[in-house]
Order: C-alpha cells, then sequence, then structure tokens
C-alpha cells in the first residue's frame, strides 16, 4: 500500500557553519548520486538527473560546488524535497514519476531553475530526493562568480549582474495560529504537496491502488491517532548502546496508545457484532430446506421456550452435545493437518540444509577422486618407467639374490606407490558411491513440498466448516443459555422472593425473640433490685426494734468519784 510522504528542508551556504560536518550544496550532491565521501550509499542509487544547469558548469557537481563557494553567506544554496514513491511501481514507471513531479517543481512564475534529483531504494523503502536551487536560469551566459551575485535591476544589461532568485519559493509558514496547522502552510508548499499528491494518485488509480492524500489524518476528517517516526539516529543509539532514548521511549508510548485504540475498536466491532443477532424467536427456521438438522437446535430452543420442562431441555441438550461430537474430528483433524504441516515445514528446511550438504559431500568425493585417479595414473606411469629401465643384469642379480642395484629400488618403491594409488582410487570410488546413494535414498524438498502443499488444500476445505460449526455452536450454547434464564427467571424470582419473606421472618423472629429476652432480663433485674430493697428494710427495721443495752467492766465505777454505785 502506498503511502504520501513529503518533507522539505533548506540548504544554507557553508559560509556561516562552523566546523567539519557542514551541510552544503556539493555535499547533498554527494549523497543523492553516492560519491565523494558517500560512496557507500552508491548501491542505493537507482537513478539520477540534473537538469536546467548553466553553460558555464563543467557538470552538475561543479555547479553545486561553485554555489558554496559563491553564493552569498547569508543566502540559501538550495531547498531539499523528499518525497516517498509507490512500492508497487517498478523502478521505470518510479523514475518517470520522479520526473513528472520535477518538471512541476522545478517551474516557477520566473522561469526553470537549476535541479539534481536521485531515487533511492533503502530497505525497501523506494524514495526521491530532489534539490533545487533558487536561481532562474533565463538563459543569459555569464560567468559563474558573476553567476551568483545580486540580480542586476533596473538595468538594460541583465548579464552585469546575477541570476534572478525566483520569490516563488516560500515554505514559511503563514503566521496565523488561529488556522489549522495544514491551512497555515506557505501557498508554494500547499501548492506543491498537492502537485505531487495529484501526479502519484494518477498513476495509483489508474493501475487500481488507493489513492494517497497530502493531508493529515485531521484535515481528511479521521478520527484516529497519528503515528510518528522512530528516526534511523535513534534506533542506532539504542542499537549500539542498549540504553533507550527519549525518541524511543515517545515512539513506543505512541504505539502503545495506537494498540490500545485498535483493541477497543476491535472490542467495539465485537460489541456491534453480538449487538446485531436477532432475538431467538424471530431466527428463521429452515425446516424444510436440505439443512434442516442444522437448524435442530433452534426449534429445540423454541419449543423449550414454549413448554419448559426437563425433557424439552434435554432434547436441546442432547442436539448440542452432537453438534459437539461433530466438531471434535473436524477439530481433530484440523489440528492433525496444521501439525502435519509444521513438521513438514520443519523437515523442508531440514531436507534443504541436507541436499545442500550432500551436494557438497557429491563436489568433494568427485575432486577427491579426480586427484586419486590422477595420483594412480601419475604412480603407474612412474611404475612402467621404473620397470622399464630394469636391466637383465638387475634381473638376474634380484634372481640369485646378489644384491639390488638403485633402479631395482626404485622400481619397487614405484610399486608400491602405484598400489596405494590404486587403493586409494578405490576408496575414493567408494565414497563417491555411498554420497549418490545418501542423496537418492534422502527425501527430496520438493517431494516434501508437495506434502505440504496437499495438507494445506485439505487444511483449507476442513477450515470452512469448521469455523462454521464453530460458530453454530457457539450461538446454539449462548441461546439455550439464554433461554433457560428466561424460563427460569420466574422460578428463580419466586424463590428469591420465598427466600427473602423467610430471611424477613427469621429476622422477625430474631427481632422479636431478642426483645422478648430484653425484657425478661429487665424484669428479672428489678426483681432481684426489689429483693434487695425489701431485704434492706427489713435488716434496717429489726435493727430499730432491738432494745439498747450497755455493760461495763466489774473494776469500774458509773460514778466519778468511783463511790459504790446507788
Amino acid at each position: 500500500m502506498a503511502i504520501y510522504h513529503f518533507n522539505v528542508r533548506g540548504v544554507k551556504s557553508p559560509k556561516k557553519q562552523e566546523g567539519a560536518a557542514r551541510i552544503c550544496g556539493q555535499t547533498k550532491f554527494d549523497y543523492l548520486n553516492g560519491e565523494g565521501i558517500f560512496r557507500e550509499k552508491l548501491g542505493e542509487v537507482v537513478f539520477g538527473e540534473s537538469g536546467n544547469i548553466p553553460a558555464w558548469a563543467v557538470n552538475p557537481r561543479s555547479y553545486w560546488s561553485a554555489a558554496d563557494a559563491f553564493e552569498r553567506a547569508n543566502g540559501r544554496i538550495a531547498v531539499h524535497l523528499e518525497f516517498a514513491l509507490p512500492k508497487e511501481a517498478s523502478p521505470e514507471q518510479q523514475i518517470a514519476l520522479a520526473r513528472a513531479f520535477v518538471d512541476q517543481a522545478a517551474k516557477t512564475v520566473d522561469g526553470s531553475l537549476p535541479y539534481t534529483w536521485a531515487i533511492h531504494h533503502n530497505k525497501g523503502n523506494p524514495h526521491c530526493h530532489l534539490l533545487l536551487n533558487e536561481r532562474v536560469n533565463d538563459g543569459i551566459f555569464r560567468e559563474r562568480e558573476t553567476w551568483f551575485k545580486r540580480a542586476a535591476t533596473g538595468k538594460t544589461r541583465p548579464e552585469e549582474g546575477g541570476a534572478k532568485k525566483t520569490r516563488g519559493i516560500s515554505y514559511n509558514p503563514v503566521v496565523d495560529k488561529t488556522k489549522p496547522r495544514w491551512v497555515r502552510e506557505s501557498p508554494w508548499l500547499r501548492e506543491t504537496r498537492n502537485k505531487l499528491e495529484t501526479t502519484l494518485n494518477n498513476w495509483l488509480i489508474s493501475n487500481g491502488h488507493l489513492p494517497v492524500s497530502s493531508l493529515s489524518l485531521k484535515g481528511q476528517g479521521i478520527d484516529r491517532t497519528p503515528q510518528i517516526h522512530l528516526s534511523p539516529v535513534a534506533a542506532a543509539i539504542e542499537k549500539r548502546t542498549g540504553k533507550k532514548t527519549w525518541r524511543g521511549d515517545q515512539w513506543r508510548a505512541h504505539n502503545d496508545i495506537i494498540k490500545a485504540e485498535a483493541e477497543l475498536a476491535a472490542a467495539a466491532t465485537e460489541i456491534a457484532k453480538i449487538s446485531a443477532i436477532a432475538p431467538l424467536p424471530s431466527l428463521p427456521l429452515e425446516s424444510t430446506t436440505p439443512k434442516e438438522k442444522d437448524f435442530a437446535w433452534k426449534q429445540a430452543i423454541v419449543e423449550y421456550e414454549a413448554t419448559p420442562s426437563e425433557e424439552t431441555y434435554s432434547k436441546a441438550v442432547a442436539i448440542i452435545e452432537g453438534m459437539k461430537k461433530n466438531k471434535e474430528p473436524l477439530e481433530s483433524e484440523s489440528n492433525k493437518l496444521s501439525q502435519q504441516i509444521e513438521d513438514n515445514k520443519n523437515n523442508f528446511l531440514k531436507a534443504v540444509r541436507r541436499q545442500t550438504e550432500l551436494g557438497q559431500e557429491l563436489q568433494t568425493a568427485k575432486d577427491n577422486l579426480s586427484d586419486a585417479e590422477a595420483k594412480a595414473r601419475e604412480a603407474h606411469s612412474e611404475a612402467l618407467s621404473a620397470q622399464n629401465a630394469l636391466t637383465l643384469k638387475d634381473r638376474e642379480k634380484r634372481l640369485w639374490h646378489l644384491g639390488e642395484s638403485k633402479r631395482v629400488t626404485r622400481y619397487k618403491e614405484a610399486n608400491e606407490k602405484d598400489k596405494q594409488a590404486v587403493a586409494a582410487e578405490t576408496e575414493a570410488k567408494t565414497a563417491l558411491e555411498r554420497v549418490k546413494k545418501a542423496l537418492d535414498d534422502y527425501l527430496p524438498g520438493d517431494k516434501i513440498k508437495a506434502m505440504i502443499d496437499k495438507d494445506e488444500a485439505e487444511l483449507a476445505k476442513i477450515q470452512p466448516k469448521l469455523q462454521t460449526l464453530s460458530l453454530e455452536l457457539a450461538m446454539a450454547e449462548m441461546h439455550l443459555a439464554s433461554a433457560k434464564n428466561k424460563v427460569e427467571a420466574p422460578a428463580r424470582a419466586r424463590a428469591e422472593a420465598e427466600a427473602r419473606a423467610r430471611e424477613r421472618e427469621a429476622e422477625e423472629k430474631a427481632r422479636q425473640a431478642e426483645a422478648r429476652a430484653k425484657e425478661q432480663a429487665r424484669l428479672e433485674a428489678e426483681r432481684v433490685a426489689l429483693q434487695n430493697t425489701e431485704k434492706k428494710k427489713s435488716a434496717q427495721k429489726a435493727l430499730n426494734d432491738k432494745p439498747s443495752t450497755r455493760t461495763f467492766p466489774k473494776n469500774l465505777s458509773r460514778g466519778r468519784n468511783n463511790g459504790p454505785s446507788r
């Protein structure tokens, strides 16, 4: 699916930049075309082209180098546009699309602008870079030093001044914060975005693809959280250091939000599907169709609702259990085929690797056999040569055991080498035959692939039936549960009412018992208190009725003078 990506950056004069990493026109040109310090990028460059370059420039690179050298310090060397190209297009079609857009972008109200553009393919991401210089090529010859001077406005000889700078390019936004961002873009930027959108959509629509839009999601009226891009710099830092970056945290948090929104949308869709299911009584009962058994559970549930009983409920449950039993072999077969496919895929990979290894072993065995045959031929030739070199005298000495000459020794050594070479050749032939037999006996990958295709075809036949039966079973169980709740609701309500009544009665009895207990306790307390009061009164009365008597010691007299008592 094609995407819309468009980015604009300005390239300032290097005279105002400090440090070694200065971004200038020549650096941009080298990056676009994979030259200079960007030679390692040459593999990503698919096509490059320049146009409207003045006659004094030897080549496009010299033009951008002169722009760096002679453009005024506070001037702008170029405008760098970057835009995505559809993946669905072939390289030739991508070149045609890029060229069509560049032709439009390079034409302004003041004239044609010098440009350089190139298409890059980076990891399946086709995109185009465009450098636009704002000096209008009016066809008048100037020296390169003069070309980048201020234009000779108001003079009769324009060649005395520099090439005129167009006023048609301005990507600074309009300062009006009351309007949305996509409305505050400069007219040139909005017009250029629209040109790219039109160019891409003309090709996409004519080739049966979905169109793209230069507007944001909000501008298109789409209520969805936009995605953000994890820059290659942040990704490289996290990969190299193993530490998280601020941009990476922002990207991950944003993805979590998008994932949560997707889950909510999926849940809402599922809820809508469930809500769209018609109530059970209104479900069509296709009893006259050949698939009457598929709707038997509906009839059984309707019958159970009409005449609730243990018999009708058991009938519906039996039908659903039968559906489960019908599902089991399909499910078992599906799992079996899925496991076979997975195993065969692993076997296919193993077969490919093993066949590669056997092929290498076969080639090694052939090479070893060739070497053994060459050595055997060489040893045999040497043995024949040594045998032919033997003289009659050498043979006689050997026959009478009178010693051996050097020629005889050489002959014996050559003959031994010849035997060893023949043995090595025989062993190499045996190894080659063994590898060939192993290669023939091993199950080739194409047969395993055919088995995988066969199992996948059978699985494709079973899956729709299994899905249909699973959905039908889920609906049957759901409707049976709903019908059971509906049937049992009155009895359940009565039981709950009776239980609540019993609870209230028990609570009332408990309250009454508690009240009686409290009353008995109060009466008992009053009785005990009354008894205590009566006892106190009796004790006080007995005390008051008893006569008072006093006793004195015998040796003491009652009088003051201790005289005898009277």
